[in-house]
């Protein structure tokens, strides 16, 4: 997610399909979009968080890879590109970089470090590990927006003091 978000706010300015009137785009039912106006549609920060969590039961399960593959694209990135929300490059570039960095996560030189650091915390610690796995997950559910929120009031307030 901080990689998507690094593209979209470091990458030109790439308006939403719904917004440029040259594609006469007609919503399919009437939602008010105007908290993604001014967000770049480039690359897809659904794509990347949902092709990350299927790349990772990818990794788990071989009965579930193509089920999750399949249930992401048609349920979660066709749906943006049929509201309007993301061009098909938006998708495939929040894919391909998912992807790619959920398979470096997954490999052991990268992913031991990790768990060789937080296993120990939930032997000795376990309520303050669920506690934040809980935010975690939490985060997951709610695609990050109450950190998205705080991140674009922390943004604002560093170009404030950086003028």
């Amino acid at each position: 997610m901080i990689v998507a978000r690094a593209l979209s706010i470091a990458l030109t300015y790439r308006a939403r399909p719904y917004l440029i009137p040259e594609f006469i785009f007609i919503m399919p039912f009437a939602k008010s979009t105007s908290s993604l106006d001014s967000w770049s549609s480039f690359a897809s920060d659904h794509a990347v968080l949902f092709y990350s969590l299927a790349t990772s039961i990818f990794f788990i399960s071989r009965k579930l890879r193509i089920v999750t593959g399949i249930y992401v694209f048609l349920f979660i990135c066709f749906l943006r590109l049929y509201l309007g929300y993301h061009y098909a490059t938006d998708i495939l570039v929040g894919a391909i970089v998912s992807i790619g960095i959920t398979s470096l996560v997954w490999i052991n030189k990268i992913s031991r470090p990790v768990t060789t650091t937080l296993l120990p915390v939930l032997n000795k610690k376990p309520g303050f590990f669920y506690a934040l796995f809980f935010l975690l997950t939490f985060q997951l559910c709610s695609l990050f927006s109450d950190t998205r929120i705080l991140g674009g009031y922390m943004v604002r307030l560093l170009q404030r003091f950086l003028r």
